[in-house]
């Protein structure tokens, strides 16, 4: 995927910080988001190929974004890969959907 656009999504700089220089030392283009509202205009505005998003953010979480990305034929196809510290997610698609099912 070098040449493709990530968004990283995630509230703490940091983090955003060593995903985008490690993403763009392997030929990545970048763009960040610092919680959940911001992460659904950069995926309107910039159409990323891929999204890394986090689950624990303010404003609107990751679970609801992730719904949201999901519910709209637009954006329902975006890869996303969830990057937390959340425990007890799975490591399945499935077993992610049904988690996220039982969150509100």
């Amino acid at each position: 995927m070098p040449g493709k656009k990530v968004l990283i999504v995630d509230d703490e700089k940091h983090i955003v910080t060593y995903l985008e220089t490690l993403l763009q030392d392997n030929g990545y283009d970048t763009v960040a988001a610092y919680d959940g509202i911001e992460a659904l205009e950069k995926v309107r505005t910039d159409k990323p190929d891929l999204v890394l998003l986090d689950i624990t953010m303010p404003s609107k979480s990751g679970v609801r974004v992730y719904r949201e990305l999901r519910e709209q034929p637009e954006t329902a196809t975006i890869p996303v890969i969830i990057v937390t510290a959340v425990t007890g997610l799975g490591g399945k698609p499935e077993e992610f959907e049904k988690w996220i099912s039982s969150r509100k």
